[in-house]
């Protein structure tokens, strides 16, 4: 049972001597306090203690945030902090698009990345743009193609080396194929499915014994509308579309005994290159920005309290409503 008496002095006393600190009152006193905070791990429990609602208003909540903490010892010049006690998370199609633009925001509240998509190049790009940004973060780049087997084990084994473990996983890259299904070979179904449907299947089945060891843990898959509806000449792209949702909807019954969190986003034509080609029909200021994808992945790791949302259907504003 949570000392709640104890908890409420322990953030107060930490939350005095970051207010201090934060104003430019330096204190050796105060930084070997607030470090031994953050190096215990106290920080995160009475983070998850405030996630749980068990921390009155009035308290100051930046001292257990991601970042601040982290990055104001570190503005103090105290090297002494354990960088590797950020989280983690493990974003594919992380080179541009949605998953670029999920990977901004998720640098921005403060997680150490690794970033996941077939170009090295463009990882690279992803890598020094997110690091300029925001020095504190440490990203690594995964040159991989979920097309082969080899790349789910591939994946998740790196992301570990580099950070110790997965605290979120988010499933974004995708794959699409246009045209009738009485064209489609085989082959092009297999190549579909492979990128949409099987990669995150079983990149999940790998993460899974370390999203158990997370404080926090956290799987996002990025479906679509075509996940539950259907458009001509997208047989093949709708249909690995509702594989994936129907997988997230098992997954997370599955995990939710071991405390893992699972949501699905499903949005409408977002402006990426893969829907411009799908969807030509749409007028480009019509389409959704990616960023209003991130922006709903921030809102689900920041979230607090006990009540969670299962999945977010994103409709273009031009869209049917409640179609």
């Amino acid at each position: 049972m949570t000392d709640s008496n104890g908890l409420v002095r322990r953030v107060a006393r930490m939350s005095e001597a970051f207010d201090r600190l934060s104003k430019g009152h330096r204190s050796g006193e105060d930084i070997a306090l607030l470090d031994e905070y953050q190096r215990s791990g106290q920080w995160l429990k009475d983070y998850e203690a405030d996630e749980a609602g068990l921390i009155p208003a009035g308290v100051n909540r930046s001292v257990l945030s991601q970042d601040g903490l982290y990055n104001l010892l570190q503005d103090l010049g105290h090297e002494t902090i354990d960088a590797p006690a950020r989280m983690t998370a493990l974003v594919t199609g992380a080179s541009r698009g949605i998953g670029l633009a999920i990977a901004r925001e998720l640098a921005d509240v403060g997680y150490n990345l690794a970033l996941v998509a077939r170009s090295a190049d463009a990882l690279q790009a992803a890598k020094d743009e997110l690091c300029n940004a925001h020095p504190g973060i440490r990203v690594a780049t995964i040159a991989a193609d979920l097309a082969q087997e080899s790349s789910y084990s591939k994946i998740v084994d790196e992301t570990v080396r580099e950070f110790g473990g997965v605290d979120l996983l988010v499933n974004c890259a995708g794959a699409a194929q246009q045209g009738s299904f009485t064209d489609v070979s085989p082959q092009q179904w297999d190549a579909i499915f492979a990128v949409n449907a099987k990669a995150p299947f079983f990149i999940c089945k790998q993460a899974l014994p370390y999203l158990e060891k997370s404080p926090k843990p956290i799987i996002i898959n990025i479906a679509s509308v075509v996940g539950f509806k259907g458009y001509i000449h997208q047989s093949v792209y709708a249909s690995s579309k509702h594989a994936l949702t129907g997988f997230t909807k098992v997954l997370a019954k599955e995990v939710q005994p071991l405390g893992i969190r699972v949501h699905l986003i499903s949005p409408g034509g977002v402006a990426t290159e893969m829907v411009k080609q799908m969807r030509p029909d749409i007028a480009p200021d019509e389409l959704l920005q990616p960023e209003e994808i991130a922006e709903i992945v921030r809102f689900l790791v920041t979230k607090k309290g006990r009540g969670t949302i299962d999945q977010f259907y994103l409709r273009r504003f031009n869209s049917l409503a409640f179609d």
